[in-house]
C-alpha cells in the first residue's frame, strides 16, 4: 500500500516549531541537510551546536521524511 504523502505546508503555522526552533536558534543549535559526497542528492542530518557539527549516520531523500525528522529533532529538543 501506497503511504498517503504528507503536505509540508501544515507546520507553517506549527507554533510549537516555530517556538522550539526558535529557541534552538537562540542556543546555538542548528538542524539542517548535509549532501553526501558521491551520493548527491542523498543528505544526512547535520547538527552544529555553539560551532561544532556533527553528522548523524542516517541517509535521507530530500523530501518530505527528512524535514520531518528535522522538524522532529527541533521538537523534542525544545521539549527537554
Amino acid at each position: 500500500m501506497a503511504r498517503k504523502k504528507k503536505n509540508t505546508t501544515e507546520h507553517i503555522f506549527d507554533e510549537d516549531l516555530i517556538f522550539a526552533i526558535k529557541h534552538a536558534w537562540d542556543n546555538n543549535l542548528y538542524y539542517y541537510p548535509k549532501i553526501i559526497k558521491g551520493l548527491s542528492p542523498k543528505v544526512n542530518i547535520a547538527v552544529k551546536r555553539d560551532g561544532i557539527e556533527r553528522v548523524g549516520s542516517g541517509i535521507y531523500e530530500q523530501d518530505d521524511v527528512l524535514y520531518e525528522k528535522i522538524r522532529e529533532l527541533y521538537l523534542e529538543n525544545y521539549k527537554k
